[in-house]
């Protein structure tokens, strides 16, 4: 399947067509948007794409590599949620293709599909950080001569970046452009921080106790034991209230 998608994105680049990469990095979440813009109408429209597109209009998307291998029918199964979704726009500025979707766990990133379909991402975790590094792979370039580059942006919402090698900046915007000439020489690094919501934290602290049976005889204990504290607090106040009667 992946060689199809790949195919499908391919074709489009060889009609001479820009294409940005943008990921958002949220708090407990991070947003994917795939931009493949064709300014020359004209140029697109005698071009047959034929059944290619078709495959590219109707082939469900994952977001992670997780399910990259499923057959068209398992796709057709999963949880929207689990699949990209792609929308088409035509205007006076030519026609976009856009390929989107969310994923609520943060550092999962590195398995999102679009990422590994056209890079090779390493990432090493240690001391609440990740260190990432990302190079587009050769064919990009190499086999659609008609690729002049690539935008990749990144958004950091959650102010979780704590150093990059962009190209430029533009207030929490990052931004990399590789092109024909640089991409085997050019990696795009950066280290995250580990930054965890406080509240899912609590509630994930407290269902990891939940799941320990220690953890659970403790709580019981800690309810019994404030259930005896009220009863024994009522006890006293109506002893005292008879006693001064």
């Amino acid at each position: 399947m992946k060689k199809i998608l790949f195919l499908c994105f391919c074709i489009i680049f060889i009609t001479g067509c820009q294409a940005n990469y943008d990921i958002n990095l949220n708090s407990d979440s991070y947003d994917e948007y795939l931009t493949i813009t064709e300014t020359d109408l004209s140029k697109f429209s005698s071009y047959n794409i034929g059944e290619d597109f078709e495959y590219y209009d109707k082939m469900p998307i994952p977001m992670s590599i997780t399910y990259a291998e499923l057959s068209y029918n398992e796709l057709n199964k999963l949880d929207k949620s689990l699949l990209y979704t792609k929308t088409n726009d035509l205007n006076d500025n030519g026609i976009s293709f856009i390929v989107s979707g969310r994923t609520d766990e943060k550092l999962s990133f590195e398995k999102s599909n679009l990422i590994n379909m056209f890079g090779t991402i390493n990432s090493v975790h240690k001391n609440e950080r990740v260190e990432v590094s990302y190079n587009l792979k050769p064919e990009v370039f190499n086999k659609y001569s008609m690729v002049d580059n690539i935008t990749i942006n990144i958004r950091d919402n959650d102010n979780s970046l704590l150093s990059n090698n962009a190209d430029k900046r533009d207030g929490d915007i990052y931004t990399w452009i590789i092109s024909r000439d640089n991409f085997n020489k050019k990696t795009i690094n950066f280290v995250l921080s580990y930054k965890e919501n406080t509240v899912k934290k609590n509630v994930k602290e407290y269902k990891q106790k939940l799941d320990n049976p220690m953890g659970r005889f403790s709580i019981f204990l800690i309810v019994i034991l404030l259930i005896f504290l009220i009863v024994y607090k009522f006890v006293i106040i109506k002893f005292n209230s008879c006693n001064k009667l």
